[in-house]
């Protein structure tokens, strides 16, 4: 239900929090879509570096009323100026790109690739490098210590 989605939500912005850098900006544009953005980076290595931080902190296991709810995510990259200049292009193309690692199954990142059309994304890591087993109740889960 709502509550549910508003818990996971509260403790995936604590999560996140955790994980970009102090010079990161991150929001909510709606739903469950968030969007992270990152300045002064040297090459697609840091945002894939990033993406594998995501995968791995947002992964596992939410308790919410003594329910085992499985989180994980889907991620889409675009690079400014390369993939466009505005934010809106941008905003766009890491749109077409998350929704390309939706159709793979959760827990993709996929990279925006100017050379193919706007639905034609490449594909960076498979999901089953960052699956990690739930954790039981009693060992210690990101999630736990999210406020």
């Amino acid at each position: 239900g709502h509550s549910a989605g508003d818990a996971v939500l509260k403790k995936s912005a604590a999560v996140l929090q955790s994980v970009i850098r102090e010079t990161d900006t991150i929001a909510r544009l709606g739903g469950d879509e968030i969007v992270i953005i990152q300045t002064d980076i040297e090459s697609t290595n840091d945002a894939n570096a990033l993406a594998n931080r995501l995968h791995r902190a947002l992964s596992g296991t939410c308790f919410f009323e003594d329910v085992d709810l499985k989180v994980n995510c889907s991620i889409g990259v675009s690079f400014g100026p390369l993939d466009g200049e505005s934010a809106e292009e941008l905003l766009r193309k890491a749109d077409a790109a998350m929704y390309r690692s939706k159709r793979l199954g959760s827990g993709y990142t996929s990279f925006y690739n100017p050379t193919y059309h706007t639905e034609e994304i490449v594909l960076i890591e498979p999901r089953d490098q960052f699956q990690i087993p739930p954790c039981s109740k009693d060992q210690q889960n990101p999630w736990d210590s999210a406020s």
